[in-house]
């Protein structure tokens, strides 16, 4: 994980610091802040990706997320998923991550891959991977427990939270389905499984938790600023994706669209006022986005 840091801090000096060299690594790598479960301000916002709280995507041990006695990644089953399996059902059907859950994704276009060889063959890839998977033993994770504890203790002495408070939001992590479902079960949760369900009640603990102005999670793919209390004191962003959406309707080309490249600023010259924005590469700057589902409007925080 260094590595990737030490490489994304030299990529980002050489590609927009005049020059670059040792002092424009320096300058950018003083302006970057890796964190490894959250971001937090005091009263104003929390900031995390949102993947603990969908099973098929979390980590049981976020903060040190190895598998026992190893040094290779605890990975969910989301990843094995879309390594073995997924990447190779959109090189045949590139709109197939638009339609969610899978089960009606399956429904419709399901028997089109019955007839790809390429896609079958992956599955059998993937089912292997599955049933490899196997629960681990109390002592067996025991090391894995002691390390998360102490990530954790690390976090809330960086940012200023009490364990407690830190603990509490940890209560709402979605155990990782790969490793703690029997095989048949945990098959059928990426047939039926609707993650970003969860979404919402975890933000109003975070919010209450915390006081804090804006909860902010990606993960989903799905653009949205949505009000977290009547009051008009706590709202809930998610800042969409940076990965291409394609449609099957140019109809709906626009919506998608809003979805694409999307990121949110503080504005702190403002009274912090907070923009759900997307990003334009034809116009060198980004805009604000159209939310035409759930707020239908991007509400602006004052």
């Amino acid at each position: 994980m260094a590595e990737v840091q030490k490489a994304f801090v030299e990529e980002i000096a050489r590609k927009y610091i005049p020059g670059g060299g040792g002092a424009a690594k320096e300058v950018v790598s003083g302006q970057i802040e890796f964190c490894p479960w959250f971001f937090y301000e005091p009263g104003l916002a929390w900031v995390e990706h949102g993947n603990q709280y969908d099973g098929l995507n979390s980590f049981d041990y976020l903060l040190f997320p190895y598998l026992p006695s190893s040094d290779e990644l605890m990975l969910p089953g989301g990843s094995f998923f879309v390594r073995y399996l997924f990447n190779k059902v959109e090189q045949k059907d590139p709109f197939a991550d638009n339609i969610k859950p899978v089960s009606a994704y399956l429904a419709k276009y399901g028997l089109n891959l019955v007839f790809s060889k390429r896609v079958m063959r992956h599955v059998k890839y993937f089912l292997k991977v599955l049933w490899k998977a196997r629960k681990f033993k109390s002592e067996e994770l025991e090391e894995l427990r002691k390390k998360n504890e102490e990530g954790i203790e690390a976090e809330a002495v960086r940012f200023g939270i009490t364990i407690e408070k830190l603990k509490e939001i940890e209560n709402n992590w979605v155990r990782c389905f790969l490793y703690n479902r029997g095989k048949l079960r945990n098959l059928w949760s990426f047939i039926a499984y609707k993650g970003e369900e969860s979404h919402s009640k975890i933000v109003e603990t975070i919010r209450k938790q915390l006081d804090v102005r804006y909860v902010v999670f990606g993960h989903t793919h799905k653009a949205d600023l949505l009000p977290l209390s009547s009051d008009g004191k706590g709202e809930y962003i998610n800042a969409g994706t940076w990965t291409k959406i394609f449609s099957r309707n140019p109809g709906e080309s626009l919506l998608r669209e809003e979805q694409e490249s999307v990121f949110v600023q503080i504005l702190r010259d403002e009274g912090d006022r907070l923009e759900l924005m997307r990003w334009r590469d034809d116009l060198g700057q980004g805009e604000r986005v159209n939310l035409f589902e759930g707020m239908r409007t991007n509400k602006v925080s004052k």
